[in-house]
C-alpha cells in the first residue's frame, strides 16, 4: 500500500476506505458509528476540506442507525478507532477551517499530527517539571518499547 500511497495517494486512500468499510482491515468488525464517520469523511479527503465536530456528528448520525445521534465523544472515540485500529489517516485541523478529514498529502500530515506532537511535548514538560527527569526518561523508553511492538506487529 505504501508504495502506492506514494504513486496515487487519493486513490490509495480511497481502496483503504472501501477495503475497511467492506470489512477487509481490521483485527474486528467496524463499529456502526465508526462506519457511518467513515462514510462522512470519505467526502472530506484532504484538511481544505475538514468538516467540524458538530457537523461530522449530525451527518453521520443521518447516515447511521443511530435516531437518537451520535455524541461529540462518540465522534472522537470512532476517529481514534479509525486511525488506530484500522489505519485510516483521519486528521484533525484546529486552523481554519477546522474540523475533521482523511489526510492526503504531507502537508495534510503534517497538519494532522502537529497538535499531538506539541501536546505530548507539553505533557512531558510538565510530569518532568513534577517528578523529574528520570521519571521522564523512563516513561520516554517505555514509549519507544510500545512503539517498536505496534511496528513488529
Amino acid at each position: 500500500m505504501q508504495d502506492q500511497l506514494q504513486l496515487d495517494p487519493r486513490a490509495a486512500l480511497e481502496q483503504r476506505v472501501l477495503d475497511v468499510l467492506e470489512g477487509k482491515h481490521g483485527a474486528y468488525p467496524l463499529p456502526e458509528e465508526a462506519r457511518a464517520i467513515l462514510r462522512v469523511l470519505r467526502f472530506h479527503a484532504g484538511w481544505e476540506r475538514a468538516i467540524p465536530l458538530c457537523e461530522l456528528a449530525e451527518r453521520a448520525a443521518a447516515a447511521s442507525v443511530h435516531a437518537a445521534g451520535i455524541t461529540d465523544r462518540e465522534v472522537k472515540q470512532a476517529v481514534k478507532t479509525l486511525t488506530e485500529d484500522f489505519g485510516v489517516p483521519v486528521g484533525a485541523s484546529r486552523q481554519t477551517p477546522n474540523g475533521y478529514f482523511l489526510c492526503v498529502t504531507r502537508e495534510d500530515l503534517e497538519i494532522a499530527v502537529r497538535p499531538y506532537i506539541l501536546e505530548g511535548k507539553s505533557l512531558f514538560r510538565r510530569a518532568r517539571a513534577i517528578a523529574g527527569n528520570d521519571v521522564v526518561e523512563a516513561a520516554l523508553g517505555q514509549l519507544r518499547l510500545e512503539l517498536g511492538k505496534d511496528d513488529a506487529a
